[in-house]
């Protein structure tokens, strides 16, 4: 019975066989579906991309750095850069802003194998070097600007990461030989970039770009080096004090005004010629060196008692339609103000406001100023940074305005600290007092100094020897300005 079962349980299976298709051997026409099969799959996954989207991966360099890339006309980012680049002929463009560009043709082939696992590489090499004098000329103010405006960081770190413009223009111009011109220009332009350097990493790519600079140029190093050796200092240990201070000594100040129409005079003061102490002592580091105290000269010239008020800002608005408050598109179009620009505050002719005018940019006061000089025929202008202090020094009153109703002083100007910021027409360099004065003409599109703080400050934070910030086209609820003449 086990014998039987066993048999019973026991299944034959018949060989299954191909047969022939269309009279074809089954292992023939087998080898053939395989041999099709990857081929297929070879095609659409080594070869088909490759097909539809051929190119290479190209990467563009230049000799010198801080230059930017066009292919075909479209931005493709600042030497060295690398992207991906369609078969064919294409024209390359290398160039500095507007300055100084070169442009050439060059080939990409159309790689097809596997491309998007093996992406094709080419190198297109650039070959762009200022050459004339103006040539130099832009790609050093480009440097000192951008200098500028990095020097507003203190601490770098992933997130804001210093570029070192000073050694990569250094390195562009140790490839140039240069004239004595040239060499007195580029010596000019970096001792301006060097009292912009306000961290350690910004001293790191200063000491860098001299010692580039250096090598090639031997006279550069010597004139620059002490500077480098100045601005060490600011970084070491223990901290000195530096600086001097005011001797307080008063001068004699007479009554002054400033006629605009048969209806309008603004009041002000003359102050004479003199030399007085800017600033106060100060510990040797960076930010405190900003107030440190030094000795400064003015010549003659008046300043008004109150800040320009709402009132007279509609007069100028009335002779002056472009600026008005409807113009505010055009204005920010031209650069000349921010969307701030007169935000909330409509000045009136009709209604009498004595406030402050406030949300208005410093071109916008300059443009205020001249029209006075041609209403007055007095040249009327906004207060340096010393003329300002140099007033302030000479207050009897040591009140700080804590509202933007301000209450006159019958012998001295009002509202000097608190109120409104006011601006300057001094441009903002932070080592400026350390290092010595600079040309102006170089850093004139940059940030103004703005003095005496606003009503919203705290008192005790704000002194004379404050320096506040403000860029040129800025607008703020918290600035106006006040305006000084001269005869």
């Amino acid at each position: 019975m086990k014998r039987k079962a066993k048999e019973a349980d026991h299944v034959t299976v018949a060989p299954v066989r191909l047969k022939p298709f269309l009279k074809i051997h089954p292992g023939l026409y087998v080898t053939v579906i395989v041999v099709l099969a990857v081929s297929t799959i070879l095609f659409l996954v080594g070869y088909l991309p490759g097909i539809l989207n051929g190119g290479k991966q190209v990467t563009f360099t230049n000799v010198a750095e801080q230059t930017a890339v066009y292919v075909d006309d479209s931005y493709i980012g600042e030497a060295p850069v690398t992207a991906f680049i369609t078969p064919g002929t294409h024209k390359a463009t290398y160039a500095f802003g507007n300055s100084y560009s070169q442009s050439f043709e060059f080939e990409v082939s159309h790689p097809v194998f596997f491309t998007w696992l093996f992406p094709r590489r080419q190198r297109v090499a650039g070959s762009l070097l200022p050459k004339t004098t103006e040539q130099i000329r832009s790609l050093l103010d480009s440097m000192v600007h951008e200098v500028a405006e990095w020097s507003a960081v203190i601490d770098y770190d992933d997130t804001y990461h210093y570029p070192g413009r000073m050694g990569q223009t250094a390195r562009t111009l140790a490839q140039i030989q240069l004239d004595s011109f040239q060499t007195t220009l580029v010596e000019s332009y970096f001792d301006t970039a060097l009292r912009f350097v306000t961290s350690k990493t910004m001293l790191d790519d200063a000491v860098t770009a001299v010692d580039e600079l250096g090598k090639a140029h031997r006279d550069l190093d010597i004139s620059l080096s002490p500077l480098i050796e100045a601005i060490q200092l600011l970084y070491t240990e223990p901290k000195a004090i530096i600086g001097k201070e005011s001797s307080g000594e008063q001068i004699q100040i007479i009554d002054d005004s400033l006629h605009v129409t048969t209806q309008v005079t603004i009041p002000g003061f003359s102050y004479p010629a003199g030399t007085f102490i800017m600033g106060t002592v100060t510990n040797r580091d960076f930010p405190s060196i900003i107030s440190m105290g030094i000795e400064s000269s003015v010549e003659q010239f008046s300043i008004a008692q109150l800040e320009t008020t709402e009132y007279q800002w509609a007069l100028f608005i009335q002779a002056n339609p472009q600026w008005g408050k409807d113009q505010t598109d055009q204005l920010i179009r031209e650069n000349l103000v921010d969307d701030n620009y007169l935000a909330g505050i409509y000045p009136s002719t009709t209604v009498i406001s004595n406030r402050p005018i406030r949300n208005i940019s410093y071109q916008a006061a300059v443009a205020y100023c001249q029209w006075l000089s041609e209403v007055t025929g007095k040249h009327v202008f906004l207060p340096t940074e010393a003329q300002w202090e140099y007033a302030a020094t000479q207050l009897q009153s040591t009140r700080y305005a804590t509202t933007l109703t301000t209450m006159t002083a019958n012998n001295e100007p009002a509202a000097m600290r608190g109120s409104v910021w006011e601006m300057t027409d001094t441009r903002f360099v932070p080592l400026a007092r350390y290092l010595g004065p600079i040309d102006q003409s170089l850093v004139d599109r940059l940030p103004i100094i703005v003095k005496g703080g606003s009503y919203l400050n705290d008192p005790q934070t704000v002194h004379i020897s404050t320096v506040g910030v403000q860029h040129q086209s800025a607008c703020s609820d918290t600035t106006g300005f006040r305006i000084a003449w001269s005869k």
